[in-house]
C-alpha cells in the first residue's frame, strides 16, 4: 500500500487484490473493509481522528520521549509557504502565523540538524531545487496546460517537516529496538542503502536508526511499524511476545522483499510520468534553447526543469559546467529529449 504521485493526480495504491504483492494480500486479509478504514482514519480537518502521535519532551540535551494517541489539526503546506520565511522565524517582532509554536519548533529543528551534521561529518546540502507540477485540466488530456513550480528544499516548512519526521522515525525505531520488538528499518552503511529488521545506522541522515513510521495511510511499511509501536506502548517489556510480528518472523522478511520489488515498480512509473510532463511543459513553453548542468560524460540536467538527458557529441567538461543546448526534437514514447550542444557558459 502506498501512493504514486504523478503530476496532476495521486494514485492511491490500495490493497485491492492479493496478487499484487504479499503485503497487499496480507492487508486485504486483515482488513476486508480497508477502503472504509482508510476513509475513517484519513486526517481531515474538523474531525477528531485517532492516530499515533509522538509527544516530545525536549531538554537542553535534546533528548525526547513519551507518546500518546490523538490528533488536533491539519494545516495545508502550500497555504503557509509564502508567510513562513526564515527571516520571519528568526525575527521575534515579525508577523508570523502560529508564531507561539513555530519559532520554538524552528529553533529546535536547527539544533537537531546541527546535531545530525556532527554525526554525518559534514553539513547537509539542501540547496537543490525541487519541482512540482500542476495540471490546469484533465491529466488524461495530453494538451492540458502544465505549470512547473520550482521550490528549494531548504524552505523553512520543508526543513521543519523533514527534521521532525527524521526525529520521529529515529526515536520510534530506537524505542522498538529497546523493547526487542522487530520493525522494518532503512539503513545506509558504506554507501549501501537497505531495508532490514535490525536497527542499524543511517549514515547519510546521521541517526543511529531510521524506521519508516510516519505515513501509515500512504506506505504499508509504516503501517506495520505502527502496529509494532502500539504493541510496545501498550505492553512494554512483554511487547515482543504479543506484537503482531515476533522476532525473526518470516512474514516480516516477506513484507520487506515484496515492498522493495513493488517500490521499484512505483518509482519507475512515477519517473516516467514526470519525464512525460516535463516534455509536454517544454513544448508548451515553445523553448528552442535551454541551459543544463553537466553531471558526467554526456549526461546533463536541465536548469529549467527536472529532466536529465544525454547529449550526443558533448565535449569533455567539468561536472557542474553550465552549457547551452539547442532542442532538436521530442520523443514522447521513448520519453527522450534530443538536444545539440551549442557552447559552454563562461564562469
Amino acid at each position: 500500500m502506498g501512493d504514486t504521485f504523478f503530476r496532476g493526480l495521486s494514485l492511491l495504491r490500495l490493497p485491492e487484490s492479493s496478487h499484487l504483492s504479499y503485503a497487499q494480500g496480507l492487508l486485504n486479509s486483515l482488513w476486508p473493509d480497508c477502503d472504509l478504514v482508510l476513509t475513517v482514519h484519513t486526517l481531515d480537518t474538523e474531525r477528531a481522528i485517532s492516530s499515533l502521535k509522538l509527544k516530545y519532551n525536549i531538554t537542553r540535551t535534546l533528548s525526547a520521549s513519551a507518546f500518546n494517541k490523538n490528533y488536533e489539526a491539519e494545516q495545508k503546506h502550500q497555504e503557509l509557504d509564502d508567510l513562513i520565511t526564515e527571516e520571519a522565524l528568526n525575527d521575534p517582532q515579525a508577523e508570523l502565523p502560529y508564531a507561539h509554536w513555530l519559532r520554538p519548533l524552528w529553533q529546535l529543528a536547527q539544533r537537531l540538524s546541527a546535531q545530525r551534521d556532527l554525526v554525518r561529518g559534514k553539513p547537509e546540502n539542501n540547496n537543490r531545487i525541487d519541482y512540482s507540477f500542476s495540471l490546469q485540466g484533465s491529466p488524461h488530456d495530453p494538451d492540458t496546460p502544465v505549470q512547473l513550480i520550482a521550490r528549494r528544499r531548504n524552505a523553512p516548512l520543508d526543513r521543519l517537516v523533514a527534521e521532525y519526521m527524521i526525529l520521529t522515525n529515529n526515536l520510534w525505531g530506537g524505542m522498538l529496538a529497546e523493547h526487542g520488538v522487530p520493525a522494518i528499518y532503512r539503513s545506509q552503511q558504506m554507501g549501501r542503502v537497505r531495508m532490514s529488521t535490525q536497527a542499524l545506522p543511517h549514515e547519510a541522515i546521521g541517526v543511529a536508526q531510521y524506521a519508516w513510521c510516519t505515513s501509515p495511510l500512504r506506505r504499508y511499511v509504516d503501517l506495520v511499524n505502527q502496529w509494532q509501536i502500539l504493541a510496545a506502548a501498550e505492553h512494554g517489556v512483554s511487547a515482543r511476545l504479543v506484537a503482531p510480528f515476533k522476532p525473526k518472523d518470516a512474514d516480516l522478511f516477506a513484507i520487506i522483499g515484496a515492498f522493495d520489488a513493488q517500490y521499484a515498480v512505483w518509482n519507475e512509473f512515477q519517473n516516467a510520468m514526470e519525464r512525460y510532463w516535463c516534455l509536454r511543459w517544454l513544448q508548451q513553453q515553445g523553448l528552442h534553447t535551454v541551459q543544463a548542468s553537466v553531471l558526467r560524460d554526456d549526461l546533463v540536467r536541465l536548469s529549467c526543469a527536472p529532466l536529465v538527458i544525454r547529449v550526443a557529441a558533448l565535449p569533455e567538461l567539468e561536472r557542474g559546467q553550465i552549457v547551452n543546448l539547442e532542442i532538436m526534437g521530442f520523443d514522447e514514447l521513448a520519453l527522450e529529449l534530443d538536444c545539440r550542444y551549442l557552447d559552454a557558459v563562461a564562469a
